[in-house]
C-alpha cells in the first residue's frame, strides 16, 4: 500500500494520536497501542521508523514536566546500556524479515499486554541491578520492533516508585535510545524522503495525544484508562495476527 495514500495516513495518525495519548497519560505505551494499528496498512521498517523518530519529541516533552521526580542514580546505567542496545536493535530491524518482524512484534505486544494488565498485582520489590540489563533488553526490543515501554514500566513498578518518578524516569532513558535509535537509523539509511514527509504529517497528532493523554489522566481512573487501552491492544493485535495467518 502507498505510505502516503489517504488510508495508510489517516489509520497511521489516528494510531499515533492514540499511542501519544497513552504515553502522554502513562509514560509508555504509545508502540503497543499503534503498532498493531499500523502494521495493517504500513511495512514494519516504517512503522518502527515512524514510532521511534516521533517518540524524541515526545519523551522530551514528557521529561521538561517531570524531571524534578527522575530517579536519575537509577536511569543513567539504564540509558547508558539502553544505547548499547539501541545500536544492536537497529542492527536487527535491518536484518530480520518484514514477515518475522510483523509477527513477532504483535506476538510480544499481546504476552506484554498481558504483563502490563498484571502489573498492580506485583507484590516484590525488584532489585536495583536489574535495571541495567533490562534498560538493555528493551532497548533492542524498542529499536526493532517499537515495543520495549512494558518492559521497563514493570521494572518501574516494581521498584515502588511514585507516579510521576515512574514518568520522569521512563522518559529520561526512552529519550536517550530514541535519539540514538534515530541516528542509528539515518546510518543504516533506512530514512527516504517519503518516510521523513510521512514522520512530518505524523508527528504533529503524536504531541497532541500527549498533551491530551496528560489532560484525560487528570480525570480517568487508572483503572479503566488501563482497562481501555488495554482492550485496543489486544483486539488490534488480533487483527494483525488473523491476517498475517491467513495470508
Amino acid at each position: 500500500m502507498d505510505l502516503l495514500s489517504p488510508i495508510s495516513v489517516s489509520v497511521s495518525v489516528a494510531a499515533m494520536f492514540l499511542g501519544g495519548a497513552a504515553a502522554g497519560a502513562a509514560g509508555f505505551g504509545m508502540g503497543m497501542v499503534a503498532l498493531p494499528f499500523m502494521l495493517l496498512v504500513l511495512d514494519p521498517v516504517t512503522a518502527v521508523l515512524a514510532l521511534n523518530t516521533t517518540q524524541v519529541l515526545l519523551f522530551l516533552m514528557i521529561l521538561r514536566h517531570t524531571r524534578s521526580q527522575v530517579q536519575t542514580r537509577e536511569a543513567k546505567p539504564m540509558a547508558l546500556l539502553g544505547v548499547a542496545g539501541a545500536a544492536v536493535g537497529v542492527f536487527t530491524l535491518t536484518a530480520s524479515a518484514e514477515a518475522a518482524i510483523r509477527l513477532t512484534a504483535v506476538s510480544l505486544v499481546l504476552v506484554l499486554s498481558v504483563m502490563t494488565a498484571a502489573a498492580p498485582t506485583l507484590r516484590f520489590q525488584v532489585p536495583s541491578r536489574v535495571g541495567p540489563p533490562l534498560g538493555f533488553a528493551a532497548a533492542v526490543l524498542l529499536g526493532a520492533m517499537a515495543i520495549g515501554g512494558p518492559v521497563m514500566a514493570l521494572y518501574a513498578l516494581g521498584r515502588g516508585w511514585a507516579k510521576n518518578s515512574v514518568r520522569g524516569t521512563l522518559a529520561f532513558y526512552f529519550l536517550a535510545v530514541t535519539a540514538v535509535l534515530a541516528v542509528g537509523y539515518a546510518a543504516a539509511e533506512l530514512y527516504s524522503a517519503e518516510r521523513w514527509v510521512f514522520i512530518g504529517i505524523a508527528q504533529g497528532p503524536v504531541l497532541v495525544g500527549a498533551l491530551v493523554g496528560t489532560r484525560l489522566a487528570q480525570f480517568m481512573s487508572e483503572h479503566i484508562f488501563r482497562k481501555s487501552v488495554l482492550a485496543l491492544i489486544i483486539a488490534s493485535s488480533l487483527a494483525v495476527l488473523v491476517r498475517e495467518l491467513a495470508a
